[in-house]
């Protein structure tokens, strides 16, 4: 969900449904990863755009954090490989070919 406020209130009136953060920016992976290393914000899975994830240390980081990462848009299929080594849980793609490919 972009606006991370409605994903927590779903989460509130529906607690057995999977809410998740999009976080699309620099600014909100950091405020995420701040969110949660303060407890004001409750775990929760996010799908990040994948240009924002580096290294498998951030994605570990990530991970610990969020328990699931999903990155997306992936229309390359090495950088989807390259993802999934990383400890990526889920990839979105326009590409079947990509989806293929892992």
């Amino acid at each position: 969900c972009e606006d991370w406020r409605i994903a927590d209130r779903v989460r509130a009136w529906l607690p057995d449904v999977r809410v998740g953060y999009s976080v699309r920016t620099e600014a909100q992976l950091r405020a995420y990863l701040a969110g949660r290393d303060r407890d004001a914000i409750p775990e929760t899975a996010v799908a990040v755009r994948h240009t924002l994830l580096h290294t498998a240390d951030e994605v570990a980081l990530l991970r610990d954090r969020a328990r699931r990462v999903n990155a997306w848009t992936v229309d390359d299929p090495d950088r989807a490989l390259q993802l999934a080594s990383w400890g990526v849980d889920e990839i979105t793609s326009n590409l079947v070919t990509v989806l293929n490919a892992l």
